[in-house]
């Protein structure tokens, strides 16, 4: 079972703007700086697009084998390929990978990771969410953080509002510490589940949440 650790101060996912952010066209600092948006829930189309994504026991992980980064997202690039999500294990990876580079994907306390992709390799919107054994280290961008939780976000090239969409929601939902902490604690896979799509739906009934770059 994980035990979730954070003593670093709270952030924001930085890069969450209206523009493209697949790898190669990136915001420029002066941009980084200035972008904000609000995710619009509204939509039934959006929030039915979002309910799919975590419906699926079988892209979560209770246990990570892996104990260092670029294997723990081995493992959930596998699940992703095994469940249809994606149809290329090796070029989606190099983008994760490509991407993680780029900007860091850590958010809340240091407690939860983001990595995340979009491009032709992926067929439909997804993710896979592991649970380490303990708290592994894992640089991003500029930060050097110790996680808990990472949840893989594969996105179809053709989809760049889902992919904020599903960013702002899910950074929402892992700010919440007792949740993290409730999850921590799942027993299994069907639970991780459930308690993601539960806290998805009541994530998404609330008011738009701010994120500032």
């Amino acid at each position: 079972m994980a035990i979730l650790h954070g003593s670093h101060r709270q952030r924001l996912m930085r890069g969450m703007s209206g523009k493209d952010c697949s790898v190669g066209n990136e915001l420029s600092p002066s941009d980084v700086g200035r972008q904000e948006f609000s995710a619009d829930f509204a939509a039934a189309n959006v929030l039915g697009e979002l309910a799919a994504v975590v419906q699926h026991p079988e892209l979560m992980i209770p246990e990570l084998a892996a104990d260092s980064k670029i294997p723990a997202i081995k493992e959930l690039v596998d699940r992703l390929f095994d469940q249809g999500v994606i149809d290329d294990k090796l070029a989606f990876l190099q983008a994760v990978l490509e991407r993680e580079t780029l900007q860091s994907t850590v958010i809340g306390d240091g407690d939860v990771a983001l990595p995340h992709a979009r491009g032709p390799m992926v067929g439909r919107l997804g993710m896979a969410l592991g649970r380490t054994k303990t708290p592994i280290g894992f640089p991003s961008g500029d930060d050097r953080q110790e996680v808990g939780l990472i949840c893989l976000i594969a996105v179809p090239a053709n989809a760049p509002g889902l992919y904020l969409k599903l960013l702002s929601a899910l950074a929402r939902v892992f700010q919440d510490a007792a949740f993290r902490t409730e999850l921590g604690e799942a027993e299994s896979a069907q639970r991780m589940q459930q308690l993601l799509a539960r806290k998805m739906e009541i994530s998404c009934s609330i008011p738009p949440y701010l994120y500032r770059s």
